[in-house]
């Protein structure tokens, strides 16, 4: 695909690349059929499932998806001009070739069935390495293996001229709520993830942008904006209420009504258990998910009537009970 792979090294200098258009360009040489064109083609041939000169494709329209990695392939003919009439890889098939025009196809649909393509991974730049990332070159060919192949991610972003993008060059970022994603060919995406859509991946009240686990990300936004309320009666501790640094405490609450769902949140801005149920009164134990380690933690039920409201904090001033609840360090000599 480039003569930095020949051994000669690139006193014939050739390569393929993908251009701004994502169309692919140049040549490739093979020990065994010669050179093979990349675009300029004339007119390639209409079967092969892919029609056209050889470009870079989504392989399924995720583009809006701000969670979704989105794949790219290959699609389109390449040309072995040892096929080809004419020495610029033109016209028809070779009086030499024995009927064999040289093309070869980048995807499509094989004869048992199965389909087949030469994929990239979006978020690296690198082909597929599965058996399935391969061209068909026809029986004269057969199969031809891209699974070696690398993309030189080389180029850095320039507006308005983009070209290939690398994660490092165009990180994904936050900007407010917005979610701000760049794909392999510098595409620009700004999601709302204030919005609940298919976009923000979020499907009830929206959300925020967040950066989790290293990367950013659209995820539920808590407004305490309702308060559950009516004859609520509610009951929250936590034990021991004094416990050595790096230990675990127990949770324990009900609440009246049905379907209650809630959960813990600490005064460091932490969750430290999981979602609950606590249908009509009935009494729910938790051990925390996260240790002590604050010299005084605060914690606070966040709770919700129904699948559809937003996770709130319990307003005591409307419910008999349920009042934050602390946990004190055992002073001591810990170490750092």
């Amino acid at each position: 695909m480039s003569c930095k792979n020949s051994d000669q090294g690139c006193s014939n200098n050739y390569k393929v690349q993908i251009n701004t258009d994502k169309n692919l360009v140049g040549y490739a040489w093979s020990s065994n059929i010669g050179w093979i064109k990349f675009g300029g083609l004339g007119t390639p041939p209409s079967g092969g499932g892919f029609s056209g000169q050889a470009r870079v494709e989504y392989t399924t329209d995720n583009s809006t998806n701000a969670n979704v990695n989105t794949d790219w392939e290959l699609q389109g003919w390449a040309r072995a001009c040892a096929g080809a009439a004419k020495a610029n890889c033109t016209g028809g098939v070779h009086p030499s070739a024995g009927g064999w025009g040289g093309w070869i196809s980048l995807g499509g649909t094989a004869t048992n069935g199965s389909s087949y393509s030469v994929k990239i991974k979006d978020d690296a730049g690198t082909l597929d390495r599965s058996a399935s990332s391969a061209a068909w070159g026809s029986t004269v060919v057969g199969w031809v293996d891209f699974r070696d192949v690398y993309i030189d991610l080389t180029t850095t972003p320039t507006d308005p001229d983009p070209k290939i993008c690398t994660k490092a060059a165009a990180p994904d970022k936050c900007v407010g709520d917005n979610l701000i994603k760049y794909d392999l060919f510098c595409g620009k995406k700004t999601i709302d993830c204030s919005v609940a859509s298919a976009a923000s991946g979020l499907t009830a009240d929206g959300g925020t942008c967040e950066v989790k686990g290293g990367k950013p990300q659209c995820v539920d936004k808590i407004i305490p904006t309702k308060t559950p309320v009516g004859n609520l009666v509610a009951t929250f501790s936590a034990t021991p209420p004094w416990v050595r640094k790096g230990d675990n405490v127990e949770f324990t609450w009900s609440i009246t009504g049905d379907d209650t769902t809630c959960r813990v949140k600490g005064s460091d801005g932490d969750w430290y258990s999981d979602f609950k149920d606590s249908n009509d009164g009935a009494t729910v134990s938790e051990t925390s998910s996260k240790s002590i380690d604050l010299n005084l933690t605060v914690f606070t039920l966040w709770c919700k009537t129904a699948a559809a409201d937003p996770l709130e904090a319990l307003d005591t001033s409307k419910v008999n009970g349920g009042d934050p609840v602390e946990v004190n360090l055992i002073p001591g000599v810990y170490e750092s």
